[in-house]
């Protein structure tokens, strides 16, 4: 009888120990997370005084209407397209913006394949460009007040249709709407841009035959 006494007096003490050590990693946990806690916060607020500091702090800068956007295809539906676009934190006071976007596609949206304009072309009318923005300028210079000079557009627009539309393809789509926060939102225009594609590889020359020794 007295050695089953002792065998419960050690259970008990056994039980009691345990549970001391549950309850101390519990508060060494709840205060490591408290620590973490405190120390981003105090990190956060050195962030927040240094962007007030700034020459060119805005805080409206968040407030201001974002109207296109731009990522990756992720998916092509009937009547959509899912963009995965980068997150944007403007500030460390505003929230960051959506990564995914579903952006709806109706009858008045302005679906395009953009491509650029072969290099030769494309230098021709720069060139014409900036002789113009010279001519301008000269008039400028003399007092005059010549008609304003539009830079030439070296990129070709075709409209498709949506089917035409890839995942991995880049898309930029705009709306007269604010689409910083906008998870979803209807398309005025869903601009296609695709990379050219890879340049064949030069044939290679068959190496000559190996001429035997003597």
């Amino acid at each position: 009888m007295k050695d089953k006494k002792i065998i419960y007096i050690l259970v008990a003490l056994l039980a009691g120990a345990a549970l001391g050590a549950l309850a101390g990693y519990s508060l060494g946990q709840k205060n490591a997370r408290s620590e973490a806690e405190v120390a981003f916060k105090k990190q956060s607020d050195v962030w927040k005084d240094q962007w007030m500091q700034r020459a060119d702090y805005n805080p409206d800068m968040a407030k201001e209407p974002l109207l296109s956007i731009g990522g990756t295809v992720a998916e092509v539906g009937s009547d959509y397209v899912i963009i995965n676009a980068p997150q944007v934190i403007d500030t460390p006071f505003d929230e960051a913006t959506p990564a995914q976007r579903k952006v709806m596609v109706n009858d008045e949206t302005a679906v395009s394949l953009v491509e650029a304009l072969p290099t030769e072309k494309a230098d021709a009318l720069m060139s014409e460009y900036q002789e113009k923005v010279r001519a301008y300028d000269d008039q400028m210079a003399r007092g005059k007040n010549p008609v304003p000079v539009t830079q030439p557009e070296i990129e070709k627009k075709t409209p498709i249709k949506l089917s035409d539309i890839h995942a991995g393809d880049t898309a930029y789509a705009a709306s007269a709407d604010n689409l910083r926060y906008a998870a979803e939102f209807s398309a005025t225009t869903l601009s296609i841009r695709r990379a050219a594609p890879a340049s064949p590889a030069p044939p290679t020359t068959p190496a000559a035959p190996a001429v035997p020794e003597r």
